[in-house]
C-alpha cells in the first residue's frame, strides 16, 4: 500500500508519518496537495494548509522513499512538482470533491503530458470505470492510471474475490481495446485511438 496523507498545516505531524509509512516497508508516500481546505479535516480538530515548494521540498528531504503529489491539476503546478523533486504526479481533481467547476483530470492531462511527460512520473485519477478509460489516459499522456472507486465497491462487496473480480475486468477490457486499436502494448497507446465526433 502506498499511504496518501492529507498536507496538515503541523509538518512535524507529516515527517512521523512519513517515518511511519518506512518503518513498515512502504513502497512510496503520497501528500494530497489538493485537501488543503477539506471540511472533513476542519471537523476533525485537524488543520491543513497549502504547502510552498520549500515544504514539500522538506517532506521529500525526509521521506527515504519515492514521493508522489496528488491533486496535480495544471501545467504550473506540474512544473512545480518537478522543481520541488517529486517521484510522480496524480493528475486528479479528488472526484470532483475540491472545487465546484473543475475540469475533469482526463482534460487537463494533455497539456500537463506536453510540459512534463519524461520529467516525472504521471499518474491519471478520475472516472476509470472499464479497459478503454485506461487506454485513454495512456493515450493522453499517463504513464499509470488509478483506479478507485470500482475496486472500492469491488472489496466491499467481495473482498479480496471482488478486488480480483474488478483488476480481471479491466484487464480484460484493455486487452481488446489493444487488439481492436491494433495496438502491441500498453506502452503505444497513442491519441490516434481516440476520435471526436
Amino acid at each position: 500500500a502506498i499511504p496518501v496523507f492529507k498536507p496538515r498545516a503541523d509538518q512535524k505531524a507529516i515527517f512521523e508519518r512519513v517515518i511511519e509509512a518506512q518503518e513498515a516497508g512502504l513502497p512510496a508516500i503520497g501528500i494530497d496537495v489538493d485537501a488543503a481546505a477539506f471540511l472533513t479535516m476542519a471537523l476533525k480538530g485537524q488543520a491543513v494548509e497549502p504547502k510552498s515548494i520549500d515544504k514539500i521540498k522538506e517532506i521529500i528531504k525526509e521521506a527515504s522513499v519515492p514521493v508522489i503529489l496528488k491533486g496535480i491539476m495544471s501545467v504550473d503546478d506540474a512544473k512545480r512538482a518537478v522543481d520541488a523533486g517529486a517521484n510522480a504526479i496524480v493528475v486528479s481533481n479528488h472526484g470532483g470533491r475540491v472545487l465546484d467547476g473543475m475540469p475533469g483530470a482526463i482534460e487537463v492531462l494533455p497539456d500537463i503530458a506536453s510540459a512534463v511527460k519524461g520529467q516525472i512520473t504521471i499518474i491519471g485519477d478520475g472516472g476509470i470505470r472499464n479497459g478503454m478509460d485506461v487506454a485513454k489516459y495512456i493515450a493522453l499522456g499517463a504513464d499509470l492510471v488509478m483506479v478507485g472507486r470500482p475496486i472500492a465497491i469491488g472489496a466491499y462487496g467481495g473482498d479480496e474475490e471482488g478486488v480480483c473480480f474488478i483488476l480481471n475486468k479491466l484487464k480484460t477490457e484493455l486487452y481488446k481495446t489493444m487488439l481492436l486499436t491494433g495496438t502491441k502494448d500498453v506502452r503505444s497507446f497513442s491519441k490516434r485511438i481516440l476520435y471526436k465526433n
